[in-house]
């Protein structure tokens, strides 16, 4: 099944949101909303958007089961996103918005050729 859902791009727009505006959540990005209002006709596994991750909703298409970690496309730093020590659980907990906004960012170039 086709769909019209760019994901590395939106990955890279949310993440750069992310950076410009480092008091705010994934789920307050704009482009979510605009997503939503789409029409899209997309695979049973792309229950709009689990997480609010371009590059979960990814994996299966990259080859591999839903939401397989191995076939992540963005590199972490670590094993995982969810790992100790990864890009996103630094963003996730950085103490102020330079910090935030440097983990966000480096997220946001993160996703793999």
């Amino acid at each position: 099944m086709k769909y019209s859902l760019p994901l590395k791009e939106n990955h890279k727009a949310l993440w750069n949101w992310l950076a410009d505006n480092p008091a705010k959540g994934k789920q307050d990005w704009p482009g979510l909303k605009t997503i939503s209002k789409m029409k899209l006709k997309l695979p049973h596994y792309m229950h709009f958007l689990t997480f609010s991750c371009f590059a979960c909703q990814a994996t299966p298409l990259i080859g591999g089961a839903c939401f397989d970690c191995h076939n992540c496309p963005v590199d972490w730093k670590a094993d995982k996103c969810t790992s100790d020590g990864s890009l996103y659980k630094k963003w996730m907990y950085a103490k102020n918005a330079k910090d935030c906004s440097k983990y966000a960012r480096l997220i946001a170039r993160g996703w793999k050729p």
